[in-house]
């Protein structure tokens, strides 16, 4: 009975040990649990609070106007003289002495010589029916003849505008042609034994050509009109008409077949205004550089102006690239009668910004773009006298062009005559001044007047940077800008497209 009782009381006192010896790992227990679970919802805090920041980030990112960028290239441009020309050419109308049906053998724009074959007319009909059917049937295009296509394509996608949309009519006939000409490429190789199947030799003609030249078959009633004969009304796309003659399959005797183009001498005729001659100073020109809008080609022309019926035109005349307007009786130019070079910034990003102004003679340095003052601050009745870098705009006319944000309207400048020419920089940086001018100058200089400052905002800090421009040329489009201009732009800088869109010192990135 004792040593139950002993026993029993042996197992609680060691029972009591081991608690004891255990409760430091207990209580250590419970700590690490109320750590992980405080340290849980410290993580679950944070990560909260990174949702709701990449949120509200996305949401302004999604909300905010984008600012399109523009990289500052060198460049050129010329004086925006563009017309629209008529093109007068040496050209002949030939027409055809029998009747039936017709086929092409020359595509528009080939030269020929004399007695190349331009086209074959089947009185009979019989081989034009094979004809027929071998059109109907899957053929192959040469390798020159989808060249041409893509070409034709490539040439059409370039100069493509919502001005020109009627050009896309222009690119169906090309197409259509460079197909008819490949599936004559494969009539000719069987042209003889269909004849010789048909029994048609005796009603089946050859036409061949009686002069040198280039082949077209656009017609307009133009052909032999000369310079003497040309009106206003002409240079009206809006009512002109032309006839392609390969859309016809069946002729009849004395019908016009093709055109041939016998010179590569050709004339571009424009319109000029009194005004246009005496900017351009077109009366004292003898040649003139053009350049072919669509084409981006640019080349010299004999020049003349010709007074016509009441009207003043420019007369242009060359012996070369004919060939690729011999389908055209318009073509637009450009007349380059002046080309400057320089930093090349589109007109949308350029804008003028108010700057008060500072004369030069007041600062006490200048270190690159920004030049001490020594400023009196008034505020509230206080003033407070110091000395600061103040970043400024430009300087232009001895006149320092400072932001409205860095100083304030009615803030003091002190002259400072022995600072001033202590430093290095004082004669190139700042302006030197004589004894004589050294007396005119007041003791303090008042923040009050303001001038107008053109430039563009810049953007490679990452946020929109005020920088002056001097703007040598400009049309419509673009301005050219010196690159030497002090506190300007240099090339490659990145600039705001739409200066409108932004403000100074507002985050970009």
């Amino acid at each position: 009975m004792s040593r139950r009782r002993r026993s029993s009381n042996g197992k609680h006192k060691n029972s009591k040990t081991n608690h004891s010896k255990n409760r430091p790992f207990i209580i250590g227990k419970q700590i690490y649990k109320s750590f992980m679970g405080n340290q849980s919802r410290v993580m679950g805090i944070i990560f909260v609070m990174i949702l709701l920041y990449l949120s509200a980030f996305f949401l302004v990112y999604l909300t905010k106007e984008k600012v399109d960028i523009h990289e500052v290239t060198e460049g050129a441009i010329s004086t925006n003289n563009t017309y629209t020309g008529l093109i007068l050419r040496n050209e002949k109308i030939y027409y055809t002495d029998y009747s039936g049906n017709i086929n092409y053998f020359i595509r528009e724009g080939e030269r020929v010589g004399v007695e190349s074959v331009v086209y074959t007319i089947d009185e009979t009909g019989r081989v034009a029916s094979m004809i027929e059917s071998m059109n109907a049937s899957e053929q192959s295009m040469s390798e020159s003849n989808q060249g041409i296509v893509r070409n034709t394509l490539s040439s059409y996608k370039t100069a493509r505008t919502p001005e020109n949309f009627y050009e896309l009519y222009n690119l169906s006939e090309k197409l259509n042609q460079v197909i008819a000409d490949s599936v004559n490429e494969n009539i000719v190789a069987n042209l003889d034994t269909m004849i010789a199947d048909t029994g048609s030799q005796q009603y089946f003609n050859y036409v061949r050509s009686t002069a040198t030249g280039l082949i077209s078959y656009m017609v307009d009633g133009y052909e032999e009109l000369t310079l003497d004969q040309i009106t206003e009304e002409m240079f009206d796309k809006g009512t002109y008409t032309k006839n392609n003659l390969r859309k016809t399959n069946l002729v009849a005797e004395s019908d016009p077949v093709y055109k041939l183009i016998t010179s590569e001498d050709w004339k571009i005729v424009i319109p000029l205004t009194n005004e246009a001659i005496e900017e351009q100073r077109l009366n004292e020109r003898k040649t003139v550089a053009i350049r072919f809008i669509n084409e981006d080609i640019t080349t010299n022309a004999n020049f003349t102006i010709a007074p016509v019926n009441g009207q003043t035109y420019g007369v242009l005349s060359l012996n070369k690239y004919m060939i690729q307007y011999c389908s055209e009786r318009f073509v637009d130019i450009e007349l380059i009668t002046s080309e400057t070079a320089g930093l090349k910034i589109p007109i949308s990003s350029i804008v003028e910004k108010e700057c008060y102004t500072i004369p030069a003679v007041y600062a006490l340095d200048a270190n690159t773009n920004r030049v001490q003052f020594n400023i009196i601050h008034y505020s509230e009745g206080e003033t407070t006298p110091s000395e600061e870098y103040i970043t400024v705009f430009a300087l232009k006319d001895d006149l320092y062009y400072i932001s409205k944000n860095d100083i304030s309207p009615g803030d003091v400048i002190v002259y400072s005559p022995d600072a001033a020419p202590q430093s290095a920089n004082y004669s190139t940086k700042v302006g030197t001044i004589s004894e004589e001018s050294e007396d005119l100058i007041e003791e303090m200089y008042r923040i009050e007047k303001i001038d107008l400052l053109t430039g563009v905002y810049s953007v490679d800090k990452g946020y929109a940077v005020f920088k002056n421009i001097d703007i040598i040329e400009q049309n419509t489009e673009y301005a050219i800008c010196s690159d030497s201009t002090r506190f300007g732009l240099s090339a490659y800088d990145h600039i705001v497209l739409d200066g409108t869109k932004v403000e100074e010192n507002q985050i970009i990135y």
